[in-house]
């Protein structure tokens, strides 16, 4: 049997965790409302038309950011997740470390790249949301993960990685020291953690969905309904149905 490697370095630039609202008024509603605002088969705008295709009815400008932002973290979380199914990877319960590479700035000096090579990523995003997004993409649940034992972000100058790493990596380290602060057994210390495609998370929940649907539709066909039994009617002490004291009954 093959042993398990201590390292995976996965060739993708880190994303930030993000956010996504569900129910009613969630994100999903960005998806729904139109970008751009055509009128009729002549391609005519709207009569509220106000530049860039913006009306009262289609996606304003922070919807669109939003949008965006949320379907490039899809986007991260699907790709992170091939990488690590491509590589035989498997995140474990405990004893692993994540660290985050960002390549330095095109902007930045090459002296500056070389000093800031190897340095801490001390600027957004956060190291914890880098983490959460990661967890995201390689567990169907992250509340699987008992401890993490080291997390890290670094700036690194592309000429010195290798080119398929140029524009940034994850690096997880694995087999690491678990804390134990009774010192007993732990139990699920070598058990894997299962990973789930993202697509396949939301056909599943999107299937569900549908299913209760077809349940609570063939019980209102079939007039079995719970019926609402009305609450019973409380009784207020005589004394309360007058403000004062003084009008009291005698």
């Amino acid at each position: 049997m093959t042993p398990a490697p201590d390292r995976i370095i996965l060739p993708i630039k880190p994303e930030s965790w993000v956010r996504i609202k569900s129910g009613k008024g969630g994100d999903h509603v960005l998806f729904n409302i139109p970008e751009v605002c055509i009128k009729g088969d002549d391609g005519q705008a709207c009569p509220d038309y106000v530049r860039d295709g913006l009306c009262s009815h289609t996606l304003s400008k922070a919807g669109r950011y939003r949008k965006r932002r949320i379907e490039r973290y899809n986007e991260y979380r699907l790709n992170l997740f091939m990488l690590a199914k491509n590589a035989g990877f498997q995140l474990p319960t405990c004893g692993f470390c994540f660290y985050f590479y960002f390549p330095c700035p095109k902007s930045w000096t090459k002296k500056k790249k070389e000093i800031m090579h190897g340095q801490m990523h001390l600027a957004k995003p956060d190291y914890d949301n880098c983490a959460k997004a990661a967890s995201d993409s390689l567990t169907t649940q992250d509340s699987s993960i008992g401890q993490v034992s080291g997390i890290g972000k670094f700036w690194f100058h592309p000429d010195k990685v290798e080119p398929r790493l140029q524009g940034g990596y994850v690096e997880i380290l694995l087999n690491q020291p678990v804390y134990n602060p009774f010192s007993v057994e732990l139990i699920d210390r070598h058990r894997l953690i299962p990973m789930e495609n993202i697509q396949v998370s939301r056909d599943k929940r999107n299937a569900r969905k549908a299913e209760m649907k077809a349940i609570q539709k063939a019980k209102k066909k079939a007039g079995i309904d719970k019926e609402r039994t009305p609450k019973p009617l409380k009784l207020i002490p005589q004394e309360k149905l007058f403000k004062k004291s003084s009008d009291l009954l005698k």
